[in-house]
């Protein structure tokens, strides 16, 4: 059981650090926005190219921890694996939702339409990801009658 609750921990301090980096991307573009005071045209520019170059290091990033931890566990127990899984799922799914706001707080700045799409096709990318037992069987590389089991 120390691993539960080792578990539980993780999950809170992956929550805490989920709120702080929702504050920091509302924040980051409001004061911005507030400070600088740019036209319509420069932040426009400002946001589409910072916010873009955000985006690839978080999908990298989100990719590269996912796996990381899958592998981690593939020797563990079926429960453990579950409890991994879920863990590194609410982190990749937290960082496609933290680009996600950023795309969706510039275009509400900015009212560029190519940040309205890229804002769009991250909602997407969190139903492509959505843990269906097929998907979890796949990522988990176990049998999905197995997993069906733990119901």
């Amino acid at each position: 059981m120390p691993s539960v609750q080792i578990e539980v921990r993780r999950i809170r301090i992956i929550s805490i650090i989920q709120m702080i980096i929702g504050l920091t991307i509302v924040g980051i573009p409001s004061y911005i926005y507030e400070w600088y005071q740019f036209t319509d045209k420069v932040l426009e520019a400002v946001m589409f190219w910072g916010v873009s170059a955000a985006c690839l290091p978080a999908a990298f990033l989100s990719y590269y921890r996912f796996e990381r931890e899958m592998k981690r566990a593939e020797r563990k127990p079926l429960n453990e694996k579950l409890i991994a899984y879920r863990s590194a799922a609410i982190i990749r799914n937290l960082i496609v939702e933290s680009v996600s706001v950023l795309f969706t707080i510039s275009f509400f700045l900015t009212g560029s339409n190519v940040l309205q799409l890229e804002a769009i096709l991250g909602a997407f990318i969190m139903v492509f990801f959505y843990p269906s037992d097929l998907r979890m069987s796949r990522e988990l590389r176990i049998e999905i009658q197995e997993l069906e089991s733990t119901y």
